[in-house]
């Protein structure tokens, strides 16, 4: 049980941490999920939205559970493979349903955020004992 204790409790001092990150890192995908689906690729703004997804993702992955990270490198592999077929012109952004397509992705990471989070503030289980 003191085991257990002292991991929750550095994940309570990590909490102030994750909670603006998380946050920070959702409005980036967000921002570069409607320059993808609006602006199509190739601009400076598309380029800058993507290195900011990029730096609060390693920052992000450095701190999150498995579960975000796993949601983490999904999201932006879809990203990317978006953004490259619409740089290839392999689809244009009208036939590719990219909005769609990577809201999906974000809805899933955005869950998995929610969960880490809310496990934290849950607390240590009591009652489970441990047995040698």
């Amino acid at each position: 049980m003191q085991r257990e204790e002292r991991t929750h409790q550095e994940q309570v001092r990590w909490l102030a941490d994750k909670k603006p990150l998380f946050r920070d890192l959702l409005v980036v995908f967000r921002q570069w999920r409607e320059a993808l689906s609006g602006a199509g690729a190739g601009t400076d703004d598309l380029a800058g939205l993507r290195r900011s997804a990029q730096k609060w993702s390693v920052e992000a992955s450095l701190i999150a559970s498995e579960p975000v990270r796993l949601a983490l490198d999904e999201v932006q592999a879809a990203f990317a493979a978006v953004e490259a077929q619409l740089r290839d012109g392999r689809v244009s952004v009208e036939e590719s349903g990219v909005a769609a397509r990577l809201g999906n992705g974000l809805s899933v990471l955005e869950d998995a955020m929610r969960a880490e989070l809310k496990e934290i503030l849950r607390g240590p289980r009591r009652g489970i004992r441990w047995r040698p």
